[in-house]
């Protein structure tokens, strides 16, 4: 699949940057990511445009891969991908136990 678009990337950006300004104003916040393999279940991983855990699971600095699902995930709407992501991701990340 093609990278997004330059508005598509600015709004990944905008919305980690606000989530990581957060997470830094307190103690216990949590950890925010950028796209990174999220298997879902055997025959679906994701790679959403960002996502967050709660502190208590949060990864170890030399822990290659999250354990688990995220307790959130930002899929941002393109028309190219948006009837993939409805269609096929949401049911997934909810079947799976995502918030």
């Amino acid at each position: 699949m093609n990278e997004p678009k330059i508005p598509h990337a600015r709004i990944q950006l905008i919305i980690a940057h606000r989530l990581e300004t957060w997470i830094e104003q307190g103690e216990g916040r949590g950890y925010v990511g950028l796209p990174a393999d999220i298997v879902i279940d055997d025959r679906n991983v994701f790679a959403p445009e960002l996502w967050w855990v709660s502190e208590d699971r949060r990864p170890a600095p030399d822990q290659p891969d999250l354990a688990g699902r995220p307790d959130l995930v930002v899929e941002i709407r393109s028309p190219s991908t948006w009837t993939r992501d409805l269609a096929v991701k949401l049911p997934a990340y909810e079947s799976a136990g995502v918030a």
